[in-house]
Formats: structure tokens, sequence, C-alpha cells
């Protein structure tokens, strides 16, 4: 995973924000640890995300060479609702569980 950097050391020009995202990095340092099978999905959630942002800047760069690509901690309602569609693109192209144990009956 990418290291946490606190919100004043991003040197966001919003110092709102970067109190309220200190704010919430303080309550993280707070939360317990979840159990191990939660982490390794945060772990496969993430590596699931860097794989979406990898597919989706490469067509963006296609479509505009010179453009920045979009990193992996900066995002928008846009940018979720092209994960949430290419999450769905990807489960609908895998073969269901149930054609798998029809097949093999």
């Amino acid at each position: 995973m990418t290291d946490i950097v606190p919100a004043r050391a991003r040197g966001l020009a919003d110092l709102a924000l970067a109190d309220r995202l200190a704010a919430l990095d303080a309550a993280a340092a707070e939360y317990d640890r979840p159990i191990r099978n939660t982490e390794q999905a945060y772990r496969a959630d993430w590596r699931a995300w860097l794989r979406f942002l990898e597919d989706l800047n490469s067509t963006l760069a296609e479509k505009d060479p010179h453009g920045s690509p979009v990193p992996p901690t900066v995002t928008n309602m846009g940018v979720f609702v092209a994960f949430m569609a290419w999450h769905e693109r990807r489960e609908l192209a895998r073969p269901s569980q149930n054609a798998a144990s029809t097949a093999s009956s």
C-alpha cells in the first residue's frame, strides 16, 4: 500500500480540509485493527483499485498522450462511477459459478 502522508505535509492549500483529513488520520490511528480476513480484503480491494487506474490511465493516455494520469489517492464521482462500471464489466466477463457447476454435472 502507499504510505499515508499527514494532510499538512501534503501541502494542501485548503487548511480546513487539511484539518479535517488530520482528524480522520487521528481517528484511524485509534481504530481497532480489523480481523485478518478483513485486512486481506482491504489489500485485494486496493490492488483492484490500482488495476482499474492502470486501465483507466492507459485509456486516457491513448486519447491524450500529454494528459496527467489519475493518481491512486485523488478521485471524484466520475472516477468512482468509472471504477464501478469497470468492476461490473469484469464480473460479467467471469464465468459464473452456476455455469461451472452445471458443466460439471
